[in-house]
């Protein structure tokens, strides 16, 4: 069995907005090309993030998380 997310699962730092949203934490770095939103589907990946996630939580005094979407629904192939 291959151990190869192929996309089924995707991990993202998500926060909690003032006004009750949930929505992805992001992150400037340049090295990257600027401001990238920290999902993806590796999750050693987005675990080197967590740096970025708590200056967020620091930053702003919102709750930020780590946060796992399984759901997948391919509704359209072109």
């Amino acid at each position: 069995m291959s151990t190869v997310n192929l996309g089924e699962r995707l991990f993202a730092w998500v926060t909690e907005e003032p006004n009750g949203n949930v929505s992805v934490v992001g992150a400037y770095v340049p090295q990257l090309g600027g401001h990238l939103p920290m999902i993806g589907r590796s999750l050693d990946h987005i675990m080197a993030l967590q740096e970025f996630a708590r200056a967020h939580k620091q930053n702003t005094g919102q709750r930020v998380w780590l946060r796992e979407y399984k759901m997948v629904d391919n509704t359209e192939d072109l």
